[in-house]
């Protein structure tokens, strides 16, 4: 007798009815075997099974594949990075904004961001400042799986629904560990505190100081001067001393400098124009025992001063600081010869690298390609 078997997929909820006449006619195909040859049964029979195994496996692919579609998705969309931006025109709330420039370049994060940006950097980070008031967040709109950074001036606690922010290492205070990430802006402060490389992000010198350097002194690509002779004539016996540095580090050398009749200055209170003709004039800068990557100094170098540092803290990082290691140490001596032999000091090869590494290379684009490694790590 013939037999038409039935079958269902997962796309039809099976009813007690149906399973009812399925045992039904499963039952009839045991009556088959065993009254009638049993090959063609036994050959339906398989037939069957294979034909619900079939079903079963294509209904699991599908699934795993809706899965797999949506788990993709997911990981596709952008992470939102939120910035917490500070109040002030200095190194910091500037690496902040320069920072969630590099977020907004990055092309695998969406920018967020809270705190205040002072109106000076307007015209110095357009970009940043047109998305300024539409990126802005309030705490409490934080998701819990957002990236918040903030500066290491602040403790590792939760900000809104984010448990523990990733606290960005722009000074030595504040290493961890603790519950929260770290980020650091120099290399010798990464090693310091453990942090990975991928979490190395590298601010940048101000690009209008930049463009200054490049205009006025002369500053080329490769780190040399256009007119290194016009640019030497036009300098002074002055040395710049970086005021964050200088508490009772520079007496006797200061007093050996002025006898010899060196004009040192501790640079604090100077605007920015008048800090720029500072730095025109300079023949040397000092930076002791830095926090970081200064400012100060790093300016003053790309306007033609030689640069001398100690071994203290960060002046100990030689992919932060490649300089020659007579320029490592801060003595009289070693600082005389420099303002007496200011065009040979000045274009001594760890000058040069130092000059070429902050002034062109450590840049907005570079920057934004550690966003982007450091968020894809």
């Amino acid at each position: 007798p013939k037999f038409r078997y039935l079958t269902w997929t997962n796309r039809v909820p099976m009813t007690v009815t149906r399973l009812g006449i399925t045992l039904l006619g499963l039952m009839h195909v045991a009556k088959l075997v065993s009254s009638q040859d049993e090959g063609p049964c036994l050959d339906q029979q398989a037939a069957c099974a294979t034909t619900l195994l079939s079903i079963r496996s294509q209904t699991q692919s599908q699934t795993m594949s809706q899965r797999q579609r949506q788990h993709s998705q997911l990981q596709q969309q952008p992470r939102r990075v939120v910035i917490q931006l500070r109040a002030g025109i200095t190194g910091g709330p500037e690496a902040l904004a320069q920072l969630a420039l590099a977020v907004l370049d990055s092309g695998n994060a969406k920018l967020g961001l809270i705190g205040e940006l002072d109106p000076y950097y307007a015209a110095e980070y357009p970009d940043l400042w047109a998305v300024l008031s539409e990126r802005m967040l309030p705490v409490d709109n934080l998701n819990q799986d957002d990236t918040v950074v903030v500066p290491n001036v602040v403790q590792c606690a939760p900000i809104g629904k984010v448990q523990a922010p990733h606290i960005w290492l722009l000074g030595v205070d504040n290493p961890g560990p603790d519950g929260c990430p770290r980020l650091s802006h120099t290399h010798w402060l990464a090693q310091r505190a453990n942090v990975r490389t991928e979490n190395v992000l590298l601010p940048y010198l101000t690009p209008s100081m930049v463009k200054h350097a490049v205009e006025t002194a002369g500053l080329q690509p490769d780190g040399s001067f256009k007119d290194l002779a016009n640019l030497a004539s036009r300098k002074e016996q002055t040395v710049l001393v970086n005021e964050e540095e200088i508490a009772g580090k520079i007496e006797g050398v200061s007093q050996e400098l002025k006898n010899a009749g060196v004009n040192v200055i501790v640079v604090t209170g100077y605007s920015r124009q008048s800090l720029l003709e500072l730095q025109l004039k300079a023949k040397v800068v000092l930076a002791f025992c830095m926090h970081g990557a200064e400012r100060m100094p790093l300016e003053s170098v790309l306007h033609g001063a030689v640069f001398f540092t100690d071994t203290c803290l960060n002046g100990a990082g030689k992919d932060d600081f490649p300089l020659s290691e007579q320029h490592r140490a801060i003595s009289a001596e070693g600082i005389l010869n420099a303002l007496h032999n200011y065009e040979k000091e000045v274009m001594d090869p760890g000058q040069v690298r130092l000059r070429r590494l902050y002034g062109f290379e450590i840049n907005r684009e570079s920057m934004a390609q550690d966003v982007h490694r450091w968020i894809g790590s």
